[in-house]
């Protein structure tokens, strides 16, 4: 899987050095996995583990992602529209989570996740139309920090660690 990043080099004359393009790219990978998940996990032939899966890739990758994002766009901007859509978005991420059973339950399960990908649609719309006219030159250090780091998965450094697994390495 490759990630897609923003990142602050020199704006092409297609984008003229706005949000809009790379988020909008970003976006578009982001979603395509999501739906890629999602229709693996509601195919006819797949289990509750391929459910499962898919709960969890939701709970961990998505989940790091979005939250990252949203972090770093609420900093840019704020907009009842935007705080709505990311409270949808966060609200049936916690419900996909706290389900107890949900993966035994093919039907609800869809619906479930269906819901989740219109929201995330609509939050990244809602993203690209709010930011995507910002220019990267206009954002302050720490915010174009947070954004260029978007599409890249960190792992926990040594320093994260708890200390006694740390030390037991």
């Amino acid at each position: 899987m490759t990630a897609a990043t923003i990142s602050p080099a020199a704006p092409s004359t297609r984008d003229d050095g706005r949000l809009g393009l790379p988020l909008g790219e970003m976006h578009r990978q982001w979603l395509q996995e999501l739906r890629a998940n999602v229709r693996r996990a509601t195919a006819k032939d797949r289990d509750i583990w391929g459910r499962w899966e898919t709960i969890r890739y939701i709970d961990t990758v998505f989940s790091s992602r979005f939250d990252r994002e949203r972090s770093a766009i609420n900093r840019l901007a704020e907009s009842g529209p935007l705080w709505v859509s990311g409270e949808l978005v966060a609200n049936l991420r916690w419900r996909l989570r706290t389900a107890v059973g949900l993966c035994h339950h093919a039907t609800e399960f869809s619906t479930l996740t269906d819901k989740l990908v219109r929201a995330v649609e609509y939050w990244f719309a809602m993203v690209e139309d709010t930011v995507g006219p910002i220019r990267w030159a206009d954002l302050s250090a720490e915010v174009q920090r947070d954004l260029g780091a978007l599409g890249i998965e960190t792992a926990p450094s040594w320093s994260d660690l708890p200390v006694s697994l740390a030390t037991s390495l």
